[in-house]
């Protein structure tokens, strides 16, 4: 079982047990918005970067476990940073191409 995030919205460094349907169940159904076709989850160009460096984070993260894991255990362990990542870059995606009348009226409420 995975533990909680962290307050960066992390998982705890280590090497953390699950099966495939946790991991989607986590980490691989994306945002209700954007599936529902909504607003993006991210509000301004400040959650913009956040987001940005959160993945690049997760890529180190996934760059220094390709030289110490095991061939035998990288499936497992890398597919649910790269479902993370994956999430998180259609989130960016949909904030950078969101109607900007709509970006607007949020960023002036």
């Amino acid at each position: 079982m995975l533990p909680p995030l962290n307050q960066n919205g992390d998982l705890p460094a280590g090497i953390h047990a699950a099966d495939w349907a946790e991991l989607m169940q986590r980490f691989g159904a994306g945002s209700e918005a954007r599936h529902s076709g909504g607003t993006t989850m991210m509000h301004d160009d400040q959650e913009l970067a956040v987001a940005r460096e959160r993945v690049a984070r997760l890529e180190k993260l996934l760059e220094a476990l390709r030289k110490t894991a095991r061939p035998e255990e990288w499936a497992a362990l890398s597919s649910g940073y790269r479902l993370e990542i994956e999430r998180m870059q259609g989130e960016i995606l949909d904030y950078l191409v969101q109607d900007l009348t709509a970006a607007n009226r949020g960023a002036a409420a």
